[in-house]
This record gives structure tokens, C-alpha cells and sequence, in this order.
């Protein structure tokens, strides 16, 4: 549920790519006009880019592949360092990719960085950034990517937390200490 916080968050930084992204692929749709074209590509390079980590994170969840990791503190610790390692290492990295270059391939791979994100520690966004990087994508394209491409998997997680939480028959005290984080989440994200 915290998740939906930080999920807020970018969806209000970045709700006019948001818009013009439904927009574009809803006129293209019904329309064809070239105008719409990029950015309903954009949006496909979106849906691939989530079907591995969406998999994944299904396969994850359902045999609960890492959740005697999520509380081992010494872990986490050290996947956080992988992460701050590998943004380090790619940080003198220089693409050439726009939005408009990403292709399909390019799309699947970072999906892929994301997959690595479902390891306790590893920040989804810095592994998509890194993904995004080695593909060559310019640094704005590799943010924006990132933060995009969060949004999809962003909202499954949410539906899914929303679920849990409903079935498990908290009190009201740990209801408001979950929606106490979500709110810190989505300010902090902010």
C-alpha cells in the first residue's frame, strides 16, 4: 500500500506526459494521423517493458521466492550498495537515444533490468535507469523511461497490496500506520 504514495507522486510529476501519452494513442487508434504515431509506440514500448517484471513478479509472489530476504536487514543493505554500485559505474555513460529511437528490443531489455528490481534492496528505478543507459538511451530518455515505466507496475502492486490488506483483518491502528507510511511515501517520492 506505501507504494501507492510514491505511485501519486509520479503521476503528478509527470501528468502531462501522462495525458498526451492516452491522448496520442487513443487519436492514433481511431485516427492514424502520424502526429500520434511516436507517442503510441512510446506506449507499447511501455506495455513490453512491464510484461517481464509482470511475470516475474507473479512467479515471485506466488511462492514467495524472497520473502525471507524482505526482512533480512544485512541483505537489503547490500543490494542497496549493488544498486548505488552499478548507478556509479554507468554514470559517465553518454547515449544518443530519444524517445522516439527506443526500440522494441531496447524496451524488452530494461524490462528486464526491472525484473532484477523484484530482489529485495534493488531499486527498480536505478536498475531501470542502468538498463536504459546501456542501451545507449540519452540520460532524460532513460529517467523518463524509468518513471514511466513504473507506473504500470505501480498500479498492479497497488491492486494486489489494496487485496492483501483487505483479506488480512488488520486493526485499525495498523490501518492508519500503513496509510501514515503512503502518505511519507508519496512526499518523500515527490
Amino acid at each position: 500500500l506505501t507504494n501507492f504514495g510514491s505511485f501519486v507522486a509520479i503521476a503528478l510529476i509527470f501528468r502531462k506526459d501522462i495525458v498526451k501519452l492516452v491522448k496520442s494513442f487513443f487519436g492514433y487508434l481511431t485516427t492514424k494521423k502520424e502526429e500520434y504515431k511516436n507517442d503510441y509506440k512510446f506506449c507499447w514500448l511501455i506495455v513490453i517493458g512491464t510484461i517481464p517484471a509482470g511475470i516475474m513478479g507473479i512467479v515471485v509472489t506466488k511462492l514467495g521466492i524472497f520473502d525471507a530476504l524482505e526482512e533480512n536487514t544485512k541483505f537489503v543493505g547490500v543490494t542497496l550498495l549493488i544498486t548505488a554500485l552499478f548507478l556509479f559505474l554507468i554514470r559517465k555513460l553518454k547515449g544518443k537515444k530519444d524517445p522516439d529511437q527506443i526500440t522494441y528490443k531496447d524496451a524488452l531489455i530494461v524490462g528486464l533490468f526491472q525484473v532484477v528490481a523484484l530482489i529485495p534492496g534493488i531499486s527498480r528505478s536505478g536498475s531501470t535507469i542502468v538498463g536504459g543507459m546501456t542501451r545507449k538511451f540519452k540520460r532524460e530518455t532513460a529517467f523518463n523511461f524509468s518513471f514511466i515505466l513504473y507506473i504500470p507496475i505501480s498500479i498492479a502492486t497497488t491492486i494486489l497490496g489494496i487485496s492483501d490488506l483487505i483479506d488480512s483483518n488488520l486493526s485499525l491502528n495498523m490501518w492508519i500506520c500503513y496509510l501514515s507510511a503512503t502518505f511519507v511515501a508519496g512526499i518523500f517520492t515527490y
